[in-house]
């Protein structure tokens, strides 16, 4: 065994320094991941740009500030941070479907579709980019094309609510309710503002096969969340249901 000449020695300090400030910059995402989803989005932003001053070239803090930004209403810094994320990893996945997401924001839903098939040819599994890329097919009118990427995203992953209600949609569209109240039962829980759609999409479901009585209680529950997330047009449309229901 001939060891590399070229190889930095065991004992390099500027190695043991480059991997220190690559493990403290992962460590400050973790810290930035738990306040994002407490909602802290300022804070996460304070610990990805100190990411940013300890590893400048860490693709994953960038693509992890595109979405951040966004979400912050910035959306110019929200692009830069994309520009430079394709410079140092255009192969990830998750790039694509945060650009894809932005694409859909501005309104350029050509674009966004785009993005959102680049993600799912990186990761054939990728449940969350098949789906906003079957909205994007559904609204040009390829409905069947829509239809097999929801199919393909709840086998991809079966816990994913958003991909099992819009998989209902489309069997109920295709004169099957029985198979679309199996997925809107599995879009019920966890109790988002996303669960208030499917209640609805139940009581249509039910109300196909003449289960009045299911369709009304499905079509309150709807109702019930929809107000609880502040949807008050979902609430509503709940509304005109349950008047129909009562005809």
């Amino acid at each position: 065994y001939e060891a590399d000449p070229n190889a930095a020695p065991a004992d390099d300090p500027l190695r043991a320094q480059v991997t220190a400030l690559r493990v403290d910059a992962t460590a400050r995402l973790a810290r930035a991941a738990e306040m994002e989803k407490r909602g802290d989005l300022e804070g996460a932003l304070a610990e990805h740009l100190a990411a940013l001053a300890e590893q400048p070239d860490l693709a994953q803090t960038h693509i992890n500030l595109i979405s951040l930004y966004a979400r912050l209403g910035k959306k110019e810094k929200a692009r830069e941070h994309a520009a430079k994320a394709l410079d140092l990893a255009p192969d990830r996945a998750e790039l694509h479907y945060d650009i894809g997401v932005l694409d859909v924001g501005d309104g350029r839903l050509a674009e966004a579709e785009q993005e959102f098939r680049r993600a799912v040819e990186l990761n054939p599994a990728y449940s969350a980019a098949m789906t906003n890329w079957g909205q994007m097919l559904e609204a040009r009118g390829a409905y069947a094309e829509a239809a097999k990427l929801y199919s393909r995203a709840v086998e991809a992953q079966p816990d994913y609510p958003l991909a099992r209600h819009h998989w209902g949609r489309m069997l109920l569209a295709q004169g099957e309710p029985g198979r679309a109240i199996e997925q809107f039962r599995a879009a019920l829980e966890p109790q988002t503002p996303l669960s208030a759609e499917a209640w609805l999409g139940l009581a249509a479901a039910y109300s196909v096969q003449g289960r009045r009585d299911e369709a009304r209680k499905a079509a309150e529950q709807a109702k019930a969340l929809a107000q609880r997330f502040g949807r008050q047009d979902l609430a509503q449309a709940v509304d005109r249901e349950l008047e129909r229901l009562r005809q």
